[in-house]
């Protein structure tokens, strides 16, 4: 078994490991906040192996419940703006990476998640 090694930015500010958790506090706590709703997300993206990008340019209606199926037709994707960093980044949507729509079919798993997901942005986001 392969021995663990610190990363260099580690071994050089042995402090940094601290500051970087003291810096997370508010996500932590955010996260304790919501930590139902990460798990559903990894599970559904495990039970469709869908990309990130994928999955957040999922709509209601790519999913069909009465056949089990998910249409994926688009990702999301981050880019600087006019490729130039100093002018910060932008989200847009393209094509899948493998260059078309494709259907993904469900298992029971999979549409519970994606109905708990629903109920979830139903009830939040009014």
């Amino acid at each position: 078994m392969q021995a663990l090694s610190l990363s260099p930015h580690l071994r050089r500010d042995p402090d940094l490991a601290l500051r970087l958790a003291l810096d997370e506090e508010p996500k932590r706590s955010s996260w304790l906040n919501n930590r139902v709703q990460y798990p559903v997300v990894v599970l559904f993206l495990l039970e469709t192996g869908l990309r990130i990008g994928e999955f957040a340019a999922l709509r209601n209606d790519n999913v069909d419940l009465e056949n089990n199926k998910i249409h994926i037709v688009e990702a999301r994707s981050v880019r600087f703006k006019d490729n130039d960093k100093e002018k910060g980044i932008e989200y847009y949507t393209k094509v899948p990476k493998n260059g078309e729509a494709r259907f993904i079919m469900m298992s029971d798993l999979c549409k519970e998640c994606v109905l708990y997901m629903m109920e979830q942005t139903r009830l939040k986001c009014k």
